[in-house]
């Protein structure tokens, strides 16, 4: 009874044995994949971290890059700025510069006018004076032959209508000078006023153009548009000076009118003065004549 019931038990024993065999290396092997899937989700994740740990690292330098560009942008425009205030200055500058020296040349030419006219005065009235000196020895001839009072009467017709005939050619003359003189000093002074209003509105253009650039500059617009901008206004601004100029250089035709003016009047003296002096020696030549012994 015993030994059936060992050999039993021992079957048992073996059965269990070779069950328990059998589910061993299954067990080892879902154990190993069990550990094996862990690993891979261990990876995974640290993939994962590492993964967006380098998106953050990359944003962060993205970031740093965009805020470089920016700020060398930055810098970029305000060394543009700078350098185009410094220019824009230098512009307005020798505007300046060139208007004082315009004023010193202008100066310069008013001198050198009211020099030429005191020579060309004095020149004048030396020839003047020569005239008189020749016209009084004439005069001298003449009285010495009026032997006669007729003679002597007429000599002495003659010599105030010689008179007055000069006194009025020089009042003629003086006073178209006077005339051409008073009138070029207008002309003169009216461009001197319109070339001064021109520059007036050119240095108001040229600043205001300034201003609105470095406004524009301050404000961030790209250096493409600032300088477009300035440009164009600038050569607006040229533009209309050049035509206010033009139109201020007109005095020209101004002078030319008043000095043909002159010449006429002048002119017309000329011939009045002549026409009344071959009257007058006529006259006087009768008088002698007539006065003359006769012929036997």
């Amino acid at each position: 009874m015993m030994k059936a019931t060992y050999k039993k038990y021992q079957k048992s024993l073996l059965s269990f044995v070779g069950i328990a065999s059998l589910i061993m290396p299954t067990m080892a092997l879902a154990a190993a994949e069990g550990d094996a899937s862990s690993e891979r989700a261990t990876r995974m994740e640290e993939r994962q971290a590492n993964q967006q740990e380098r998106k953050e690292a990359m944003g962060v330098k993205r970031d740093e890059r965009e805020a470089n560009r920016e700020e060398k942008k930055s810098d970029r425009q305000a060394l543009f700025c700078s350098r185009f205030a410094e220019n824009a200055g230098e512009i307005a500058n020798k505007f300046s510069e060139r208007q004082k020296n315009f004023e010193v040349r202008k100066d310069t030419r008013g001198e050198k006018m009211e020099s030429n006219r005191d020579g060309r005065d004095s020149t004048f009235d030396d020839k003047r004076s020569g005239l008189d000196e020749r016209r009084s020895e004439m005069y001298v001839k003449i009285d010495a032959k009026a032997d006669t009072d007729a003679k002597k009467e007429a000599v002495a017709t003659f010599k105030k209508i010689v008179e007055d005939a000069i006194t009025t050619r020089r009042a003629v003359v003086d006073s178209a000078i006077t005339v051409f003189r008073t009138g070029v000093d207008a002309a003169g002074a009216g461009r001197k006023d319109d070339m001064q209003a021109a520059a007036d509105v050119f240095k108001k253009a040229l600043d205001d153009a300034v201003s609105a650039a470095k406004a524009s500059c301050a404000a961030g617009t790209d250096q493409a548009t600032v300088r477009a901008t300035f440009k164009k206004s600038l050569d607006a601004a040229r533009t209309a000076l050049q035509a206010d100029r033009k139109d201020a250089d007109k005095v020209g035709a101004q002078i030319q009118a008043l000095a043909e003016t002159r010449r006429v009047a002048m002119k017309s003296a000329l011939d009045t003065f002549k026409a009344t002096m071959n009257t007058a020696k006529e006259a006087l030549k009768k008088a002698f004549e007539a006065e003359a012994p006769a012929t036997p």
